[in-house]
């Protein structure tokens, strides 16, 4: 694990300069004979060995996406199998845009890791999921169908993602600096459903964040709207629409998460108290719900704050149950406590399961004026 994570750290510090060292000239290819993979899909084969899968989207011609797939004991073994599949044209790998996992390859996330880092093709900054109760190759070979590919389905996802939450897309950068640091990590989670527009067709849809542990096994999942608590961590959760059950539905424009460790008498920690704060923007109402009145407004931001508040505690109770702190609250906790995080008893992680927790959350409705002196449509 330490010559794992030296790979990953000494990686990820050189990150940034990344591309600054290469140019047209010295990473020269022939265009016409480059086969662009835009998608990688790693999954966990006998003894040891690994299937990996990739395709390349339509080109500027309008070829057919080339998909294709190979098992070998290896990596570089099986990327040489696809190359002698691809006949004339070289695979071109630098141009992947995102890296799925298998969910059995994800027992040992770690080693994909590596591999990246150590790849001169592939990238640390490329977005990485999970294929949650499925295999990567599936996806990567299959989804689309004849008319689509992987590549434009994963492209869609992230994209909504990032608009409409869950806002946070990580990356394989952000997964090794995670594990590195805080000895847990959370990555994208997918998995494969039926395709509504083609009968029998096969897409991708976004499924929360796996949870990473050690050596980067697979611990579980964020599921559900508890996935928009992680972009509240970060203070980007996404323009995700909420429906209440007071008849609003609202549309989330900013918020955060103020975190403030809880100490006894002793001077030892005890809990940990959670300040969540959101904003949010009324895009509709059902006709019983008049929001010019101050009673209304209190009884959506009640609900809505309830609600928010209740994904920051689905999160923290999970971190506690694994004591994983995948999330890295130590580190975030440890830069205002830094004399009595010292004194702690033990890594950060071992105090996560003997934590109480408190979570207050508040929310602000932004555009309530629109609402005041609307017109009586009844007259």
């Amino acid at each position: 694990m330490r010559r794992i994570l030296a790979v990953l750290l000494t990686a990820s510090a050189l990150l940034p300069l990344s591309g600054c060292t290469l140019s047209v000239y010295n990473n020269y290819r022939e265009l016409e004979r480059l086969q662009v993979i835009e998608t990688v899909g790693f999954d966990a084969a006998e003894d040891g060995g690994v299937t990996l899968s990739s395709a390349a989207g339509r080109d500027a011609s309008g070829r057919e996406p080339v998909r294709a797939a190979a098992t070998a004991p290896s990596v570089t073994e099986a990327m040489q199998e696809l190359q002698g599949l691809s006949r004339s044209d070289e695979l071109f790998f630098s141009g992947t845009g995102c890296i799925l996992i298998g969910e059995a390859a994800a027992s040992e996330t770690a080693r994909w890791l590596e591999l990246v880092a150590r790849s001169d093709s592939l990238r640390l900054d490329t977005p990485l999921f999970v294929v949650r109760s499925g295999e990567a190759s599936e996806l990567v070979t299959e989804a689309g169908g004849e008319e689509g590919d992987i590549t434009q389905i994963m492209q869609a996802l992230i994209s909504f993602a990032e608009k409409s939450g869950p806002a946070r897309i990580y990356t394989c950068a952000d997964a090794a600096r995670s594990l590195i640091e805080s000895g847990a990590a959370l990555t994208g989670a997918v998995h494969s459903a039926q395709d509504a527009s083609r009968e029998g067709g096969l897409t991708a849809e976004l499924d929360g964040y796996a949870i990473l542990g050690a050596e980067g096994r697979l611990m579980g999942y964020i599921e559900g709207e508890d996935a928009l608590g992680v972009g509240l961590f970060g203070g980007e959760p996404g323009r995700a629409a909420l429906t209440l059950g007071c008849g609003a539905t609202v549309e989330l424009a900013g918020g955060g998460v103020e975190l403030e460790p809880a100490w006894d008498a002793a001077g030892q920690l005890c809990g940990l108290k959670a300040a969540v704060s959101v904003e949010a923007i009324v895009m509709e109402t059902t006709s019983g719900l008049d929001l010019g009145t101050d009673e209304a407004r209190r009884l959506v931001e009640d609900e809505l704050a309830q609600r928010c508040g209740g994904w920051i505690y689905n999160i923290l109770t999970k971190s506690a149950a694994l004591g994983l702190d995948f999330l890295g609250i130590g580190r975030r906790l440890e830069l205002e406590n830094a004399g009595r995080w010292k004194a702690l008893p033990g890594p950060w992680p071992e105090q996560l399961p003997g934590l109480e927790f408190s979570v207050t959350a508040s929310a602000q409705l932004l555009n309530i004026r629109e609402f005041t002196g609307a017109p009586d449509w009844g007259r």
